[in-house]
């Protein structure tokens, strides 16, 4: 190896080498003991930097970044991952991991994806079935679903949708309201949960009273 019978020599001379500088035909070397080791070799380069222990690799096909006690960083054409005393965070070909000091999270793959502020927000969404969970935990809450989107607020909910008779929505403020249309042909007023309220689909109609619902009749024209 040149570099170390280059250096024995040195030493041997008495002199302590500052600085060395080699090359063969396909690689190099540059080398200051105290602030930086670099070889290199036709493709590859790797680069060390006390006294924080920076080390740095770089091929065709990856890249690597060492800084201890801060972070270590991997990178691939096709993946990347970041590991730090405060952060995490993974990328790879389907699916991304981040994680910045346990407070926030952000997890996707194929089926499903999560978002999440702890301890206030937390989303999760799953991709084939299509729905969607949402809350601003503990005053809003969303869920969501191909068919139909719901929302609370404290105690106020509302919702909309489409059904195979066409548009839906609901209205509900509880305990004192709800008012809900499952289709054009139908709606729904109730008080106090039921106490006194009236439904109308169609044709026909029915009464609640005391909680307790009158068999449907048909409904003049």
């Amino acid at each position: 190896n040149v570099f170390w019978h280059e250096a024995k020599a040195r030493l041997d001379m008495g002199i302590v080498p500052l600085y060395f500088h080699g090359h063969t035909a396909g690689s190099a070397y540059d080398i200051s003991p105290l602030l930086f080791w670099s070889f290199r070799e036709e493709d590859q380069h790797t680069l060390v930097l006390p006294p924080l222990l920076t080390y740095y690799r770089k091929t065709p096909q990856s890249r690597h970044l060492l800084v201890l006690p801060f972070f270590d960083y991997r990178e691939t054409d096709t993946t990347q991952l970041l590991v730090s005393p405060l952060a995490v965070h993974a990328k790879g070909p389907g699916f991304e991991a981040t994680v910045i000091g346990g407070l926030y999270w952000h997890l996707a793959g194929p089926e499903i994806e999560a978002r999440i502020v702890g301890p206030i927000y937390w989303d999760f969404k799953a991709k084939t079935p299509g729905t969607r969970l949402t809350t601003v935990f503990p005053l809003y809450w969303r869920y969501e679903k191909p068919e139909e989107t719901t929302h609370l607020l404290l105690n106020v909910m509302w919702s909309y949708g489409k059904t195979k008779l066409g548009p839906s929505w609901g209205f509900h403020f509880f305990p004192f309201v709800d008012l809900v249309s499952y289709h054009p042909d139908h709606f729904l007023w109730q008080v106090l949960l039921g106490a006194l309220g009236r439904e109308t689909q169609a044709d026909s109609a029915r009464w609640r009273v005391g909680w307790v619902w009158t068999e449907p009749t048909k409904i003049a024209r």
